[in-house]
């Protein structure tokens, strides 16, 4: 029977009941199996007993891979001459702030740009966008390194502008000057 927790709980009296309703004289063990001093309830307490020290022959105590050695600290293993404290020199912290340069100065943003992408990385995209074109179509768009760094600003700005449509960068009543004026709609890159 399946546990239920929307079960109430047995009163004293239907435990009663239960208990009552056992039959303690109709068994699942076959008699047949049982020797005759099994049936006799004389030495149940002695019976007991030699069961416990016959499952405790069979079943020794399961190796958890544990042994006492295992609660001793680690220093009870090293040999007593060579736990010596040596004083060593006073610790001094290296002072990194020395090599960092810093500028009361705030640069502008493409400064700062520039550090991360430098102009090689432009060339090479620009190069590179020729080149593919040359491959598909078989001439140049003539790509300038100048014209992907203005992309990629672009891109940045439409990314911040976020207009639900691209078109409406160029449209003249939501044109936006900074993103119309450095590159046009049709310019295939």
């Amino acid at each position: 029977m399946a546990f239920n927790e929307n079960r109430r709980p047995l009163t004293d009296k239907e435990l009663q009941e239960l208990a009552d309703a056992i039959d303690l004289n109709n068994s699942d063990i076959d008699e047949e199996l049982l020797s005759e001093d099994d049936l006799d309830g004389d030495n149940l307490e002695e019976d007991l007993l030699d069961e416990q020290a016959f499952d405790d022959q069979d079943n020794p105590e399961p190796d958890d891979g544990f042994d006492s050695e295992d609660d001793l600290p680690l220093a009870s293993f090293i040999p007593s001459h060579s736990k010596k404290w040596i004083r060593n020199k006073v610790f001094v912290p290296p002072n990194h702030m020395d090599s960092i340069n810093y500028s009361d100065q705030v640069g502008r943003p493409s400064e700062y740009f520039q550090k991360y992408i430098s102009d090689h990385f432009f060339e090479s995209v620009s190069e590179l966008t020729n080149m593919r074109e040359v491959s598909k179509t078989g001439h140049s768009l003539d790509t300038t390194a100048s014209e992907i760094r203005k992309l990629f600003g672009c891109t940045m700005l439409i990314g911040i502008y976020s207009l639900p449509r691209l078109r409406m960068f160029w449209a003249n009543s939501t044109r936006v000057p900074i993103v119309s004026d450095n590159i046009t709609r049709t310019r295939k890159i």
